[in-house]
């Protein structure tokens, strides 16, 4: 497996469903906790890195209603909003993009796609529950627009292990690249030392940047003033 390496100005983080409702299921392989423990982390080192941070929700009772076999029973009775607000252990931020759903899919009916190409991204670092519902969907639709994917295993679950399992080791791997949460921070953290002193790099603005670039440049100039004056004052 090739070693992952993420453009912080290119790649955002889509975290799926990780809202009251949904992260008070029962899920497997990982339990719900941990999956918006390591989606929070993820989400707090790509902030850092300037990266974009897209929270993604379904709004539960505008749930797009379709001819299936297995329709969700979600009642009759309205659910309180609560259900589909982000959960606030999920750690969404001032900043951060919100953005609401009615199905599995975060591209089908919503701007997602828009949202990313006008801040130049072209890769998507995609965690959330469920694996074989919100995040599948996900990453099926965003590769067909043509978006380059990482899935990060152990921030996902399923309601169904085995299915879990199945999606990460037959069908992501076809479709995408599959990391760990460690190895996802690892990349952006070995990033970060190419992008040094770039004006569009994470650590200043480029307003900071354009700031105190006129006081790098003053002192060089000074002082090759000084050696040019020597020079004159030794061959005379």
């Amino acid at each position: 497996m090739a070693e992952l390496q993420l453009d912080s100005h290119k790649t955002a983080l889509v975290l799926i469903d990780l809202q009251n409702a949904i992260v008070g299921m029962s899920t497997a392989p990982h339990l719900a906790a941990q999956v918006v423990v390591n989606s929070a982390k993820l989400a707090e080192a790509f902030r850092g890195h300037g990266a974009p941070v897209v929270y993604v929700r379904v709004d539960l009772n505008d749930f797009l209603e379709l001819p299936v076999d297995q329709p969700v029973n979600l009642g009759n009775a309205p659910l309180p909003a609560i259900v589909s607000e982000i959960a606030p252990s999920a750690g969404f931020q001032p900043g951060d993009v919100l953005l609401t759903k009615r199905h599995w899919g975060a591209f089908a009916g919503t701007d997602l796609e828009q949202q990313l190409k006008s801040r130049g991204v072209d890769t998507v670092v995609l965690t959330g529950i469920s694996t074989n519902a919100g995040v599948e969907s996900t990453a099926r639709q965003g590769t067909g627009l043509g978006f380059g994917f990482v899935v990060v295993e152990d921030a996902c679950s399923g309601q169904d292990g085995e299915q879990h399992r199945f999606a990460f080791e037959k069908i992501f791997p076809r479709l995408c690249r599959v990391r760990s949460t460690n190895e996802v921070l690892a990349a952006l953290a070995a990033e970060q030392t190419p992008h040094k002193g770039r004006e569009c790099g994470s650590t200043f603005t480029k307003k900071t940047q354009s700031d105190i670039q006129p006081a790098r440049s003053t002192k060089p100039h000074s002082a090759a003033k000084r050696q040019v004056s020597r020079r004159h004052l030794a061959e005379n």
